[in-house]
Formats: structure tokens, sequence, C-alpha cells
């Protein structure tokens, strides 16, 4: 036996077997990696390069069958001759080997037994909705490759015209565009997003000609629902775009049942090269950084000097400068006006264009106008029912004005739009845990990371998450991240800060309060985290002179005035508190502001409590009476819709507290420390909660909780 398997592999020598397969398997293996390079970038779908695959595979035994009879010498090819190694061992042995071989380098290929083109169709059940579709990047086979934003561009434009359609789900681009530059099976991306079709394309661009090469893709099976290719000069861009719109739209008209048909792509410009600057802008728009948005203006404003009628430049200017203070240290009141006189532009070229209603929403939301905020959002989304943008500001808008479940719809509905967007995930997250539902606010913050690692979004929430609920360590963990991010943000040194107080390390709290300071010392957001380093340190003499200095470079300023006020109410300098409490706007101050009443939710104090026991103190019971009234109706709304947040229950303590309602303020502090509330130092250091201070119950609650931070402070130092 052993002999005869010795001939046999001496047979395998001689006849040049080994020799043929090695050759077949690096040839095999390079021309599959070439031609799905090239097929890939062509367009062709995935089934394409499987079948390729196969029937290298396939080929196999027939070359080591072919080799196994022939050779090609000097003289061509030549029969080899056989040997005496023969029988019924070496004809199985041959066999067995070659049907081993094969099955090797099949599921070398396929490790898990089945082929792409099968997946997803085969294994499990995928039923998107019919009427969904994705516009995928187009692809830039530009010979210098220097035509990316143009095609991008192409593919953004077709996805906002087709976003029109009352009736069809269009994937916004966030999410598309995820899969840029990606290898990944049209079926899976189907999956990704839920949808049932996909556009996919490339743009190749030479002298004066421009080729566009479109495919609609049914994801469920990968089969071509259409395809085209336009050779045209690069002037009639517009034409190219007007025909697959109005191609893609007539292929889904079987399933839009009843909606609106578009004819033709909306066409803002004529001039091919204002065209080309607003694409450009919008690509630098999308990076979402400082001097990204600061450079698509200037792209931007250049495309409405080339066409001063392109409406849709107007509005992208007023876009830029509307998220530009979410991305720099530029305040509101620096982008009001250029974004106003862009706005003006717009409409007045365009009555009916979405993007501008939009942008407008999202300015008067920044300026607290909240009414007309909404009625901005709500025009933009009857004119464009797809805008995912439009649905994530309209959210934020709710959110002000605590309609937190009409909120989270708003938002829900941006994530089933634009459901691979880290900002629109982290924006839900915010409503959930404004709303106290802190388990759904981890899975949105988490899923935001996983998005974008390098945005700060999901590591924000995390950070805020992390101090609602008493873990000051975590907080810590999450805000160094951001601050990695964002190292020169005042209001994320500041946010860095205030997780340290409340860990009861001062010394670092001081020392980022201080970078916050040098970096601008007069940004609203700095100001705020001195005075919660004040109150979370019981510093009241230098937060009354902190307050003092303040008000003598701004004497104007509401925020600074009331600020003051609740420094001369922790000095129990009680008339002076309401003298200056008195000067400012009480409903701004104590019910609408987001900086006052709605983030001591998040951060534990409130100019409305504090005013309270000023009139208390000072024996104006009336208005003390008044103002307790209004802020058990502004607290109770948070009970009244199931919102359990830990710093509310702590502010139901403070107002029973003012009640003389001992016992039940008692009871309001428990369920604060249940629900996660650890915020004792600023309890002690409150004197709203004065009354409370002999209660021996009061006390147990208090020492709990600052033996638990003690004991967090001690593992956080230890791991470094």
């Amino acid at each position: 036996m052993m002999s005869e398997f010795r001939d046999f592999r001496q047979e395998l020598r001689r006849r040049r077997v080994y020799r043929a397969a090695t050759i077949y398997l690096v040839v095999a293996w390079g021309a599959t990696e070439i031609v799905s390079f090239l097929l890939e970038r062509l367009l062709f779908p995935g089934w394409v390069i499987s079948l390729i695959a196969i029937l290298f595979v396939v080929g196999f035994p027939v070359s080591m069958i072919l080799a196994w009879h022939f050779d090609i010498t000097t003289d061509g090819v030549q029969s080899t001759p056989p040997t005496s190694a023969k029988g019924a061992l070496t004809i199985a042995l041959s066999s067995l080997l070659l049907l081993g071989t094969t099955a090797g380098l099949f599921f070398l290929i396929y490790p898990d037994g089945t082929t792409p083109s099968t997946e997803g169709v085969v294994q499990d059940e995928f039923s998107p909705p019919e009427r969904s579709i994705a516009v995928l990047p187009f692809a830039d086979l530009s010979r210098e490759g220097d035509q990316e934003y143009l095609a991008s561009g192409l593919a953004e434009t077709l996805l906002n015209q087709l976003a029109k359609l009352e009736n069809i789900h269009v994937i916004a681009r966030t999410s598309s565009f995820v899969f840029k530059d990606q290898n990944q099976s049209i079926s899976t991306i189907g999956r990704r997003l839920n949808v049932g079709t996909v556009l996919q394309g490339s743009v190749q661009k030479q002298g004066g000609m421009i080729r566009v090469t479109t495919q609609l893709i049914d994801t469920t099976d990968e089969s071509h629902v259409w395809s085209k290719t336009f050779d045209r000069p690069d002037e009639d861009i517009f034409g190219i775009q007007d025909e697959i719109a109005s191609k893609v739209t007539s292929m889904l008209r079987s399933t839009l049942a009843g909606s609106a048909i578009m004819s033709s792509a909306e066409r803002y410009t004529s001039n091919v090269n204002a065209y080309d600057l607003y694409l450009l802008g919008r690509h630098y728009w999308h990076q979402r950084t400082e001097d990204a948005l600061l450079r698509s203006i200037e792209l931007f404003k250049e495309a409405t000097e080339l066409d001063p009628d392109f409406a849709l430049a107007h509005a992208a200017i007023a876009d830029a400068y509307g998220v530009l203070p979410d991305y720099s240290g530029i305040e509101v009141e620096d982008i009001s006006g250029p974004m106003e006189v862009a706005l003006a532009k717009a409409f007045r070229l365009d009555a009916d264009l979405a993007q501008a209603h939009a942008s407008m929403g999202l300015l008067r939301l920044k300026e607290g106008r909240i009414e007309e905020s909404d009625r901005s959002f709500e025009r933009a989304l009857l004119l464009a029912p797809g805008y995912a943008m439009a649905h994530l500001w309209y959210g934020q808008s709710l959110m002000h004005q605590s309609r937190y479940r009409d909120a989270i719809r708003a938002l829900r509905t941006a994530r089933r739009l634009d459901p691979l967007s880290s900002v629109v995930s982290s924006n839900l997250g915010n409503a959930y845990l404004w709303t106290g539902q802190f388990k759904e606010a981890r899975g949105e913050y988490e899923r935001s990371v996983e998005l974008s690692p390098d945005s700060i979004n999901g590591y924000w929430g995390l950070a805020a998450l992390s101090r609602s609920v008493g873990n000051f360590d975590q907080s810590i963990r999450y805000q160094q991240k951001v601050v990695t991010l964002l190292p020169d943000s005042s209001l994320q040194l500041r946010e860095l800060a205030w997780a340290y107080a409340g860990l009861g390390m001062d010394d670092q709290a001081d020392r980022w309060l201080g970078r916050a300071e040098a970096a601008d010392a007069d940004n609203i957001y700095t100001v705020f985290g001195r005075k919660l380093y004040f109150l979370e340190t019981g510093q009241t003499e230098a937060f009354v002179e902190y307050t003092q200095r303040n008000l003598e470079r701004q004497p104007d300023n509401q925020y600074l005035i009331a600020d003051a006020a609740l420094a001369k109410m922790q000095a129990h300098d009680f008339a002076e508190a309401v003298r200056l409490y008195e000067k400012v706007e009480l409903r701004e101050v104590a019910f609408a502001e987001p900086l006052f009443d709605r983030w001591s939710f998040m951060y534990g104090y409130s100019h409305a409590l504090a005013l309270i026991k000023a009139y208390q103190m000072n024996g104006d019971l009336q208005k003390a009476n008044n103002l307790l009234s209004d802020y058990d109706a502004f607290l109770g709304q948070y009970f009244e819709q199931g919102i359990a947040l830990p710093n509310a229950f702590y502010f139901l303590a403070c107002l029973n507290a003012l009640r003389g309602l001992d016992d039940q303020a008692i009871e309001a502090l428990q369920q604060a420390y249940d629900a996660g509330w650890r915020g004792y130092r600023l309890a002690s250091n409150n004197p709203v909660l004065k009354s409370l201070e002999p209660d021996v119950r009061y006390q147990a609650i208090l020492l709990k909780i600052e033996s638990e931070v003690a004991e967090m402070r001690r593992r956080f130092l230890l791991s470094g």
C-alpha cells in the first residue's frame, strides 16, 4: 500500500500536476481580485463577482484532469505517456485528492458555505418597505480623482428631489453616505438601511465631457431594475439630473399608490460654475467643523455672486451659519443677521423652498422665538416630508417646549429617515435622557459613538447621563474623551470641571474651570460653570464677589443679574436678592429660558425656588405663595408626563420644604436618591432646605451619599 502511494505521488510530479495546481491557484486568485475591483468600480452587481469566483472553482478540477493527461513542451501540447503505476488505488487517490482540493478551495472563498448571491435572500426574510430608496454616493472615476464633490453632490441632489415625494421613504444623506468606499453587498446595505431599492452610480469627467452611469437595484435579490449611461457635455449636468430623477420616479410609479410623480428635477440655477461651487460648499458643510463651515460659507457666497438668483445657495448660506455656533465659539447674536439676509433672498426667489423654511426654523429656535420656529418647521415638512434635518431640528424645538413625547416622535422619524446618523441618535438620546428613560438614552448614545467614534455627540451624552444618575467617575471618563476631541471648547472644559466637582475633587474642578476661563472668560457657559462651582463648594463670599465683578462689566445682562441675586440669597441677604431678582424678567428666568430652570434638572439649582425663599424670609408671603403655585405647576408637568428625573424629585423636596411639609420633603428626597440623585453638596449648601437640617432622616440620606461618593472617588483615583 505504501509503495503504491509513493508511486502515486511520483506520478503527480512526473505529470507536473503540482506545478499546474500552483499556477492555477495563483492566477485564479489574482484574476479574481482584479476582476472584483474592476466590476465594483463599473457598478456590476454582487452576483456577477460571485459567478466568476464559482467558475474559477469549477475550473480547477478540469484543469487538473487536463494536467494529468497532457503536458506543454517545446513541441507543443503532448499527451503524457502512462507508466506502470496503475490500479484501483491510484484512481481512488486521484479522485479523492481532486474532490478534496476543490472543496477546500470553495470553502476558502466561502467559509460559511453560502455565496453572496444567496445572502439575505435564502437565509432569512427581508421585507423592506415597498416605497423606499437609498441614493448611495456616486463614485468618482475621473482620471485625476478630483471630482468627488461633484459625484457626491449629484447623488445628494437626486436624493433631495426624491425626498419631496409624500409617500416614498428616502434615506437621508448621512446614512446613505456611510457606505462610501465600503465593500458591502447591495443586500447588506438594503438591510442596514431597511430599503427596497438602491440607486448607485459613477461620474467621470474629462475635458468638456461628463459620463454618468446609474443603476437602480432591488436590494432583496440584487437584480437590476434600471440602468443607463449618459455621455454629455459637462454643461448638460442639469439635463442628466432631470432624466435620472424622472426615470427613477417612473420606475417606482407602480408602488407610489397615488403619490405625485416628479416629472423632472427642480433646477435652481443654469450656471454650471455656480452649481459646481454649491456642490463643493455642501461637501464642506457636511464635515461639521468650524473651518469647514466657514469655507462652505465662502463657496456658497461665490455661487450666489455667479448667479444671484440661485435660491438654494442663499438657503445654504443660512444653513451653514445656523449650525456654526454648535461647532465653534461663535454666538447666536453673531449669525442672526447674516442668516436673515440670506433667507430673505432665498424666499424672494422661491417662497416654497423647504430648505429655507427649515433654516428659518433653526434661526428662530436659537433666538428663542419658539412659535415662529414651529411654523417654519411645519411648513418645511409640508413641502418636503422626507427632509430628515427638518425633523431633527423640529424635535429640538419641541424639547425646548417640554413637549417631550412629540419631540421623541419627531426624532424617531428623523432616525427612520437617517438611521446611521450619529447626530440624530445623540439627539434622540437627549430626549430619552430628559424624560428619565435612561436605558434608552444610553442605547442611543452608544449607537452614536459606534457610528461616529471621532464625534463628541455620543460621548457628551454618556457623560451627561452618568452625571445625572450620580456616576461622577464615569462622567469624567466620557467627558475627558470629549475634551480630547474639542480641547479649546469652554463649554466642554466647564462640563469636565463640573464632573470633578461632583466627585469632590475641587482642585481639579478649579483647574479645568481656569482653562475654560482662559479660553473665553465672558462666555455664558464659562460663567455658568464658575457659578456651579461656587454653589457646589459652598464658597458664598467668593460667589458674591464674582457676580459683582460680572455685573460691573455688563450691568444690564439678565443672566448676570439673576446670578448676583442667587449669590445674595446664598449669603442670606434676602432683601437684596429680591431687589435684584425683580429687575429681571421673572418668567424668562424662572420658567422659559433653557439656561435657567430647565437646566436645573441637570445641574441642581433653581432661581425660582431661591426667589420663593427670599420672599418668605423678607416677609412677602403673598408673592411667595403665588410663585409657589407657579412653580408647582411648572414642576407638575414633568410628573404628569410620567417623567421621573432624579433632580425632579430633589426639587419636589425643595418645594415641600418651602411649604413646611417636612415629611413629604424627606419622602421626595428619598425618591430622588432611589432614582440616582447624588447632589448632596448642593443640598447641604442650599438655604431652601435649611429647615430639614435637624431631621435625622435628612442627615442620614446626605451621609449615605457622601460615603458612596467618597468610595467612588477612591476607586477613581486608584484606577489612575
